[in-house]
């Protein structure tokens, strides 16, 4: 063979080898940017599955304080009309009491103050 056909053919074997060196690095590349897209696509849901959860617990324990708040509305406002209506019956005894002119000899008006 001559020179130059030699030549050729080792020209032709670098060329092959470099693709196959190419496609073996393109690969790789293609491979590994898959696998760090994976990671970062389960941290991306592990994150997104933390707050919900987060956001769920934080709700629940909003409800929870608004209920005992609530709760604790509700019983001042029954303490409230209690005392209330304990002052209108007090009321009553003490007009009673002063229309039937006794107010003095029966009744110690600072009872009566709640």
């Amino acid at each position: 063979e001559s020179a130059a056909a030699v030549a050729e053919k080792h020209q032709e074997e670098m060329n092959r080898v470099t693709f196959e060196l190419n496609e073996f690095h393109r690969k790789a590349m293609e491979r590994q940017r898959s696998e760090m897209n994976e990671i970062h696509r389960r941290e991306m849901e592990r994150q997104r599955s933390d707050m919900i959860e987060n956001h769920r617990r934080e709700m629940e324990r909003q409800q929870a304080f608004q209920s005992l708040h609530l709760e604790a509305l509700h019983e001042e406002l029954k303490r409230t009309r209690h005392d209330s209506m304990a002052v209108a019956s007090r009321t009553q005894v003490v007009a009673y009491n002063v229309s039937a002119g006794c107010m003095q000899s029966t009744i110690d008006p600072t009872s009566y103050y709640v």
